[in-house]
Order: C-alpha cells, then sequence, then structure tokens
C-alpha cells in the first residue's frame, strides 16, 4: 500500500461507517416495531436484510469484494454447528447471509445496546458472560441443543475474540463439546478478513476476502478431542490455502 493512497482510503472508510452505523441504527429501531409481527422464520430473513446492505456497501465504498469457495458443502435444511476463525467484526455480518436462520455465540454485553441489541435478540443468539466459562459452557449446550432442534444453525468463534492473520488465537472447545452433545455436524469456515477489515483500526484495505466453507464434520461415534482435532486440522490447514 503506497503512503499516498492514505488519505484515499482514510475517506473511502469515514464513508463507509457513516453508512454502516446509520443502516443499523435505522434498521434496528425498524426491527423492533416490524419484527413482533413477523413469523419466526421472517424475522431472520427480515433482521439480516442489513446484513447484505452492509456487504454491497463495502464493495462500493472501500471496493473490498468477496469470494466464497465450498457452497457445495452446504446442504439445504441440513441444521449445522458452523465452526469459523475470527479476524474482524466483517464475519459476524456476512455469515448472517449464508446460513439461515443462524444464532450467533456472542458475548452477553452486546445485548445491552439501544437498538441494535434489542433487534438483535430476533436472532435468538445465545448470549454468554465469558468470564463465568463454566457457567457459558453449560448456557452454550443447553440453550445450543434448543436451537438446534428448532432447525436454527449455531455459529461459534472459537477463538473467542479478534485476532490478526498473522497470530491466530486458540480454538477453544466449545464447538466440539455442543457437536459431541447433541450430534449435529459442525461445518468449518475460514477467511482472510482480518488483512482487509483489521481489527480496531479505522481503514478498509481494498481487495478480496476469501473464504472457505468445508465438509461437514460428522460428530456420532466421536468423543470431543476427536471431534475438535478433526475441526482444528482442517481449519488450519484451509487458512494455509488462503495465504
Amino acid at each position: 500500500m503506497k503512503l499516498l493512497s492514505q488519505p484515499v482510503l482514510l475517506i473511502r472508510s469515514l464513508i463507509f461507517y457513516i453508512g454502516f452505523y446509520a443502516s443499523i441504527f435505522f434498521h434496528s429501531a425498524v426491527c423492533v416495531i416490524v419484527c413482533p409481527l413477523l413469523s419466526v422464520k421472517r424475522r431472520f430473513a427480515f433482521v439480516t436484510l442489513v446484513t447484505r446492505f452492509i456487504t454491497w456497501w463495502l464493495r462500493i465504498t472501500c471496493k473490498i469484494n468477496v469470494n466464497v469457495k465450498g457452497y457445495e458443502n452446504i446442504i439445504t435444511d441440513q441444521t449445522y454447528i458452523v465452526m469459523c476463525n475470527h479476524q474482524s467484526a466483517w464475519e459476524t455480518f456476512f455469515l448472517q447471509t449464508l446460513f439461515s436462520p443462524l444464532s450467533t455465540v456472542l458475548k452477553e454485553e452486546l445485548m445491552r445496546i439501544p437498538f441494535f441489541g434489542w433487534a438483535l435478540r430476533f436472532l435468538k443468539p445465545i448470549a454468554i458472560d465469558r468470564s463465568q466459562k463454566f457457567k457459558a459452557l453449560k448456557q452454550l449446550i443447553s440453550q445450543g441443543k434448543d436451537r438446534l432442534e428448532e432447525g436454527i444453525s449455531v455459529l461459534l468463534f472459537p477463538e473467542g475474540t479478534f485476532f490478526s492473520p498473522e497470530v491466530p488465537g486458540e480454538y477453544l472447545k466449545g464447538s466440539a463439546a455442543l457437536a459431541s452433545s447433541t450430534r449435529y455436524p459442525i461445518l468449518p469456515v475460514v477467511h482472510n478478513s482480518g488483512e482487509h477489515w483489521p481489527p480496531d483500526k479505522l481503514l478498509k484495505i481494498p481487495g478480496t476476502i476469501q473464504i472457505i466453507i468445508g465438509p461437514a464434520i460428522h460428530s456420532e461415534n466421536r468423543s470431543v478431542d476427536e471431534i475438535q482435532e478433526k475441526a482444528v486440522s482442517w481449519i488450519n490447514e484451509a487458512i494455509k490455502k488462503i495465504e
């Protein structure tokens, strides 16, 4: 990236964030009014309209495209435990467009944000207190099972928080524990969003975010450690392919 391009990138990024926050605030306010009148399935479709706008707006303002590989691994009407690496806020929005309905495991503080948190409730997230690890795991297993049996896939970021592409975090075993407990398959997903939407930075870097969806990892007759090893092994190899 040339030094002279910094002002252009800054302007593009600021324009993006104006539309980003305005759309979230406006759409969240509308969701609070409209969603109680809709069926559960239609609520998911309506709430995630804003995520499709964000993907389009990011491409228009910051010249960031998305290339998805592995669509064939998503089986229609199959409910999954989606296990994904975590590099930025981008994947929390974009994955809602690939898997619907989708319940995300997230930190409970997000639910307290006016309008945004209120609208988020209609996506039936699993809001956990990360400081209470044992309680959070029990909550994940209990509520995760409920969501899966309702036909709602569950999204987990096993690293827990954002990590840069250069230094990935440790993959915790929540996804594998949920899979072992419920016998639902894990669908592993990797991407390089942090190269274009760096965490905790204003600038957005033009280019193409690569995302790979892996084949389902079945959990029947497998222990938590066996499921975890198979999932993490695939994720690590797939990340190398993106690099």
